[in-house]
């Protein structure tokens, strides 16, 4: 849809793993179900939103390592360095920028936010931001919005909550996943 067409898709790994051996659904480390129950349940899923959007059904792929070993080994990379993006500062070009994918419905919802970014109120908002973007998760879940306005509303609350000192910029943490340097002692 933006642009890369998707002929395989990840699910990666880890989910719906029996990690205690319980097969319970009472427990935060099993699941109480089989693999072919989940296996279905991926597939449907994927092959619904593919449907409601038109798009070519992908491969699907998942790692099959998880489900083997995940309950009996665990690999933690040491952090070799770290960066910390600093945090921009709230221009209206870069307002513009962030807002440039919404459609004019969205626009016109924006715009007097957008002023009241530009003068530097900073905590209306916040208010604003903290009520819009779980609107925009739920109409993104429902297919209303794509992802670049979800991006772009994420952004926007991103850079008021820098703007105002509430959060802070996220770090990278860079680890060394080779693996050679990766494998277990034994």
């Amino acid at each position: 849809h933006i642009g890369a067409p998707m002929q395989v898709l990840g699910r990666g790994g880890g989910l719906g793993i029996d990690h205690d051996g319980s097969k319970s659904f009472n427990s935060d480390l099993s699941v109480s179900y089989k693999l072919e129950e989940y296996s279905l349940a991926v597939v449907q899923a994927v092959k619904g939103v593919c449907d409601r959007k038109n798009i070519k059904h992908p491969v699907p792929r998942s790692e099959s390592g998880p489900p083997i070993v995940s309950h009996h080994s665990i690999l933690i990379p040491e952090a070799v360095s770290a960066s910390v993006s600093s945090a921009a500062s709230m221009t209206n070009a870069l307002f513009q920028w962030v807002m440039e994918p919404l459609t004019e419905d969205a626009l016109s919802d924006y715009s007097p936010k957008s002023a009241a970014v530009v003068r530097g109120e900073y905590v209306s908002c916040l208010l604003y931001a903290e009520q819009l973007k779980p609107r925009c998760v739920d109409q993104f879940g429902e297919g209303s919005i794509g992802m670049e306005q979800l991006a772009a509303v994420d952004g926007f609350c991103e850079l008021v909550g820098f703007a105002i000192g509430l959060s802070e910029p996220p770090r990278t943490y860079h680890v060394g996943l080779s693996v050679f340097t990766s494998r277990p002692d034994f």
